[in-house]
């Protein structure tokens, strides 16, 4: 990873493995995509890799040299730091120190968020290295345009009064709106019209139980919990939740075995792929059984269906985290 010559700003969908990579701006739905893009490409390259996360706004001195310096397998490494924009002196003391000479099988990526420290040693850095831009969208044709981008993307169009519902209805929440654009591409054929957008907002309870299957998925066991009760206060169905989330293990499932037995918008692959890598087989086996078995109780086994429920997803999540 030779340091490079020349600065060039990017977006998320074209950042490459770098030594250096600054997440500049303040939607963070870009920069955990180009985060997600880096840790693509490091699965695509190398069988082996680490990955470590440091939060800038509670370092501790020595850390960056810490995880950045050689690792006893040599593996490559992919250290994220969050919160760079809020650091400390003492972090952007070694920062510069480090930027002198990066380790050659290290990508660091700077995820700046809203904090506005440092602004010297920033624009020194995208001097040399790649700057993904991440601006938070506020207009109405910025946000007209990130959904296009989107629905290109999946090889999807949608009307102009669809487009512009979306926008009215999702507002500038960025990661809502692209939720809402996965849930529709994946709900509707052909080009989305506003009656579609009409039925999605309409049923934002669906959206809900997306939610809770999403928060499973990644082992998110407190966010689980309190989307399933809002799901459940909102009117939502429990069996509608576990439909859902046993449509989501399956994909997994489906995908380990075969990716190319899976269809989803490209960009929810890396989410799948996350998602297929973090799961073991052992865990994923149990969780299924533990949806077959809340799904019974749910249907008349049990006299407390939703606590049936809310067992199953405790269950799911010690399970993606080994501690069943």
């Amino acid at each position: 990873m030779a340091k490079g010559t020349s600065a060039h700003a990017t977006t998320w969908d074209r950042v490459k493995i770098a030594p250096i990579v600054v997440l500049s701006g303040a939607e963070e739905l870009f920069a955990q995509r180009a985060i997600a893009q880096l840790r693509e490409q490091f699965q695509k390259q190398f069988s082996e890799y680490e990955k470590t996360t440091l939060d800038a706004s509670n370092y501790k001195e020595g850390e960056l040299a810490t995880v950045t310096s050689p690792s006893l397998f040599a593996e490559p490494r992919l250290v994220i730091v969050e919160n760079a924009g809020s650091g400390d002196r003492k972090f952007y003391q070694e920062l510069e120190k480090y930027a002198q000479y990066p380790a050659d099988d290290v990508c660091l990526v700077l995820n700046r968020g809203v904090g506005r420290s440092a602004p010297n040693t920033f624009k020194k850095l995208a001097a040399d290295y790649p700057e993904v831009q991440c601006p938070k969208l506020k207009y109405a044709n910025e946000l007209n345009q990130f959904v296009n981008q989107e629905l290109r993307r999946a090889r999807r169009s949608a009307t102009g009064g669809a487009i512009q519902k979306l926008v009215q209805a999702a507002g500038t929440n960025l990661a809502e709106l692209a939720s809402a654009i996965t849930q529709l591409i994946s709900d509707n054929q052909g080009e989305i019209s506003e009656a579609d957008v009409d039925r999605h907002f309409a049923g934002r309870v669906e959206t809900t139980h997306f939610e809770v299957a999403d928060a499973v998925i990644e082992g998110k066991m407190p966010t689980a919990l309190i989307k399933f009760r809002q799901a459940l206060d909102t009117g939502g169905n429990h069996l509608g939740i576990l439909t859902m989330l046993a449509k989501k293990l399956r994909e997994v499932a489906l995908y380990q075995e075969d990716p190319s037995l899976v269809a989803v918008p490209r960009f929810a692959l890396p989410q799948l792929r996350e998602a297929a890598r973090t799961w073991s087989p052992r865990a994923l086996a149990g969780a299924i059984c533990a949806v077959a078995r809340a799904d019974e109780e749910a249907k008349g086994a049990s006299k407390d269906p939703e606590h049936a429920i809310e067992k199953c997803l405790i269950v799911c999540c010690r399970l993606k985290a080994g501690k069943i």
